[in-house]
């Protein structure tokens, strides 16, 4: 019974609780399945993804899908893949490579912000389940809606 949950309900439970930030309780109520469960897919007590469900939407959070990712990849592979005599660069290459560099940073410093913000987002949901159990799923609820307000700072 348990396999057959897994292959039921593993991926899409995760995609609620990584994407689309829902709790265990919340997932546990859709699909029937038990909290202790779900927590052991999360925490990938027997190693069924790379990284736990918490990493991955951290992951999901900073990077936005991961469209961040693909532009500076794509950037820094542009910018690897320039060979230029530094003597012979012309100013419109110069500004375009610049540009770039300046693009770079802007998503570094960014991507600073959102994975302090969710680190701090942690300590505090961690404090309130720990100091002010009764109220956890008040709070819990406004966390989320912290992240969905913090998405028009992402632009």
């Amino acid at each position: 019974m348990e396999n057959n949950k897994f292959d039921l309900y593993y991926n899409e439970s995760r995609e609620l609780y990584v994407v689309h930030g829902k709790t265990l309780r919340e997932i546990s109520k859709i699909f029937n399945v038990s909290e202790r469960t779900l927590s052991s897919w999360k925490n990938n007590e027997k190693n069924y993804d790379i990284a736990t469900w918490e990493e991955q939407r951290k992951k999901f959070l900073i990077s936005k899908n991961g469209s961040i990712d693909v532009v500076k990849n794509s950037i820094s592979a542009f910018l690897e893949n320039l060979v230029i005599d530094p003597l012979a660069i012309d100013k419109e290459t110069y500004n375009k490579i610049n540009l770039l560099t300046k693009l770079l940073d802007k998503f570094e410093k960014r991507e600073d912000i959102f994975a302090s913000t969710i680190s701090v987002m942690e300590y505090f949901t961690r404090f309130i389940k720990e100091k002010y159990p009764d109220e956890a799923e008040t709070y819990l609820p406004v966390v989320r809606e912290f992240f969905g307000w913090m998405e028009q700072w992402r632009k």
